[in-house]
């Protein structure tokens, strides 16, 4: 009777092993189909991935704001006069050439040799700088943003009419 018991025992101890074996054995199953992709025998590979840097966006210091331009085209102006720069530095805007002609008045007392320009939309645009360099008209567009605070809103014109 006792060799029924320990037999008996022993049965059970060795039957629980091997279903917890193969619980395990349906888990690493699924782990590994889980690698595969579904209709190939292509496997799915990690790599492992190199730490990711947050850029945050940083708001520009005053004189480091990016330098947009803005295409417009230029049509001959009151001086029947065509402007064959393709980039210009523009301190003003105006609908109205009297207003145009005060803005010029004040670039000149400032040091500038300024000229207006006219835009198919009517616009007069009053040019501080107008130059085929693109790098030269984005650096005067910072340099008058950092010296001259009443012409923070300057910003650079491409020109249209030559393309």
């Amino acid at each position: 009777m006792r060799i029924k018991i320990s037999f008996l025992i022993i049965t059970l101890l060795l039957s629980g092993s091997c279903a917890g074996t193969k619980k395990n054995r349906q888990i690493s199953d699924s782990r590994n189909t889980e690698n595969y992709i579904p209709g190939t025998t292509a496997r799915k590979t990690l790599m492992p991935s190199a730490p990711v840097e947050e850029k945050k966006p940083v708001a520009p210091a005053e004189g480091e704001r990016e330098v947009q331009g803005i295409e417009k085209k230029i049509v001959p102006g009151d001086d029947n006069k065509i402007n064959r720069e393709k980039y210009f530095v523009i301190v003003g805007s105006f609908r109205e050439p009297a207003n145009a002609r005060n803005r010029q008045s004040e670039a000149k007392r400032e040091g500038f040799r300024p000229e207006i320009l006219k835009t198919e939309e009517g616009l007069y645009r009053v040019s501080v700088l107008a130059t085929d360099d693109e790098n030269e008209a984005r650096s005067e567009v910072r340099r008058i943003w950092l010296m001259f605070p009443q012409y923070s809103d300057a910003w650079m014109l491409i020109n249209k009419t030559l393309e």
